[in-house]
């Protein structure tokens, strides 16, 4: 066996021992869909489900044909899903970009990537080889290091990798999203010739770090198996292969290590384990005061260009004016305003700064209402909405703060308002689901809202989550049992889904099935109170004391200040025949607070 197996803890530790001194070595990336998955990026094995029941459901006598031809089975399908992704588009290969594109519009970098950025830019391992077309990786690099990554998402560029020097780069060898990136069989059969020029030039220089890459391309892992001797004899740097939890090691990738050598290791996943060499290699988490400054830097260059240059223009129209003399009439306020509207520049910048403006004001709003300060907010939003009645934001910010002050039937006007203006928007047709929950005989009307959002966004979880709360309200239990189970699944970590659970299980049953949910809500989100709270009160009236005390208890403790939960702990105590210090937390309830439940 020509290679050996590494902890992940043994991997981090020798990673930050030779990441500096004058022989310093330099590791690089090659990341597969694996590593985008916690971004909103389906991997491709999702994909691969996803079609196969598609294409299932289209024509099953044509589905079972096509799998023999090409001997899939339900075991190896994974390793098919460039003859899924060709049978899944045959007719209109456009409709598969487009599909991918419309996967990826709503994904953002996860905690691997603000990592990842680090690494690229303050770090000497700074190339990232990746078979994904996303941008994850540069979108990372510019949000999080404010940085401009050199990105090779074509083969014909690929001869500028070996002039990127100290520059963070990132080479997608099955090209970027925008150069019609490979997906069929054919075009991930072999790599392109410039690529392994490329290639070469890498792993010559850097040793590679596999991760989220299952070797399921003949491209890429093609290249690596037919060229395993270079790792061997030290052409190539030896490699370090990651393999996620218990995934076994075999076919391709094991078939590469034992030519190749070098190290395999098994880690828990992407986030966590960059996250892991971020710490090892000294990254810091920016402060606010600090990521803002400089937002506020780039901010103060805009204004000052678009200043100089309304100013210039200012003076260049003044000097074209003709000298006034103390007799000269200044001209009243409409003249001016005509004046400058007089050439298509002057009307241009009174419409560039006058959005600039109302942006203001928009901002504005946003931070009163974060200080639930609402009738300032909405004093401003409401200016805004009659100046720009088109604007569909506007309405909807206003709406969101008139539910606030309970102006109910005017928030759920200016919400209808938002989406007669963008009605893709399924964030507006959940909020005004939202606003008529809280009016009378109106719930049909906010659940209809709520499943026109679902209709617009399927996977989010939320929407399933917040329709069963509304099912719940008019007494249809089992509906909303199956919504909020579908939220579940599709977000298995939400703590708040799982609490929704418990209520709905607290309609229906059974008991067991209650306690689960309110124990998965704190599991998942141990530092909530009010979970603990809602877990002990179900104990409580179980007449389950002793074990309802340890859970309030335990809400009172991560918020002492809360009245409420103060209350009910007396409550608790006093079913248990601890009267004096029943009477001690009612006294506290008592005491004068900021905020409270009760």
């Amino acid at each position: 066996m020509n290679y050996e197996e590494l902890y992940l803890t043994g991997f981090i530790h020798e990673m930050a021992d030779v990441s500096s001194g004058p022989h310093s070595r330099k590791f690089c990336f090659v990341l597969g869909a694996g590593a985008s998955r916690t971004s909103g990026i389906k991997s491709g094995q999702e994909l691969v489900n996803i079609w196969d029941k598609e294409l299932k459901e289209r024509n099953l006598d044509e589905y079972q044909r096509w799998k023999q031809e090409f001997g899939i089975t339900d075991e190896n399908r994974y390793g098919f899903y460039s003859k899924y992704y060709e049978k899944r588009f045959a007719r209109e290969p456009s409709d598969g970009y487009n599909y991918l594109e419309k996967l990826m519009e709503h994904a953002r970098p996860s905690t691997g990537y603000v990592m990842l950025s680090y690494l690229l830019t303050q770090t000497s391992h700074n190339v990232v080889i990746t078979t994904n077309f996303d941008h994850m990786v540069e979108d990372a690099v510019n949000y999080y290091a404010q940085n401009i990554p050199l990105v090779v998402g074509h083969e014909a560029l690929a001869h500028y990798i070996s002039q990127q020097a100290a520059r963070p780069t990132v080479i997608k060898i099955h090209r970027d999203l925008l150069f019609d990136p490979k997906n069929s069989t054919k075009e991930v059969r072999e790599l392109h010739k410039n690529w392994e020029n490329a290639l070469d030039y890498v792993f010559s220089r850097y040793h590679p770090i596999f991760i989220g890459y299952a070797g399921n391309d003949e491209s890429l892992m093609g290249f690596l198996t037919a060229n395993g001797q270079k790792f061997q004899d030290k052409t190539w740097k030896y490699p370090y292969w990651m393999l996620y939890g218990t995934d076994p090691l075999e076919g391709q990738i094991l078939e590469f290590l034992e030519k190749a050598g070098g190290y395999f290791v098994r880690h828990n996943g992407f986030d966590e384990t960059l996250y892991l060499m971020g710490d090892a290699l000294g990254y810091k988490v920016p402060t606010k005061e600090r990521f803002l400054a400089n937002a506020e830097e780039r901010y103060q260059m805009l204004t000052d260009s678009i200043d100089a240059f309304t100013a210039k223009e200012k003076q260049s129209r003044e000097e074209s004016e003709p000298l006034r003399t103390p007799d000269t009439p200044e001209p009243d306020v409409e003249e001016t305003s005509v004046s400058m509207e007089e050439t298509p520049i002057s009307e241009a910048i009174r419409r560039v700064t006058g959005q600039s403006e109302q942006q203001k004001l928009y901002s504005e709003s946003i931070s009163l209402y974060d200080v639930n300060k609402f009738t300032e907010a909405a004093e401003i939003q409401n200016k805004l909405v009659q100046e720009n009645p088109e604007n569909a934001r506007y309405h909807y910010s206003y709406g969101r703060t008139l539910h606030k002050m309970s102006c109910f039937d005017a928030a759920a006007a200016e919400m209808q308002r938002a989406i007669e203006r963008e009605p893709g928007q399924a964030l507006y047709h959940w909020n005004l689901g939202y606003i008529l929950r809280d009016i009378e005989d109106r719930l049909e009307e906010a659940l209809s809202a709520m499943q026109e959002a679902i209709e617009i966004d399927p996977e989010d979880g939320f929407y399933h989550s917040q329709a069963s709360i509304v099912l719940l309200q008019m007494g249809r239990n089992e509906e909303a049992l199956k919504e909020v189970q579908t939220a579940i699944a599709l977000e298995p970590d939400h703590a708040f889904y799982y609490d929704n659970l418990g209520d709905v299980y607290g309609e229906l049953g059974p008991e067991q099935a209650l306690l689960e949910a309110r124990q998965k809500a704190i599991e998942l989100q141990p530092d909530e109170a009010w979970y603990y709270f809602k877990y002990g009160k179900c104990l409580f009236d179980l007449g389950r004391y002793a074990q309802a005390h340890d859970q309030v208890q335990k809400a009172v403790e991560l918020e002492p200040g809360d009245k409420f939960y103060h209350r009910y702990f007396g409550k608790v105590l006093e079913a248990m025949g601890r009267h004096e210090e029943a009477a001690s937390e009612r006294r506290k309830a008592n005491v004068p607070q900021a905020a409270s439940r009760g």
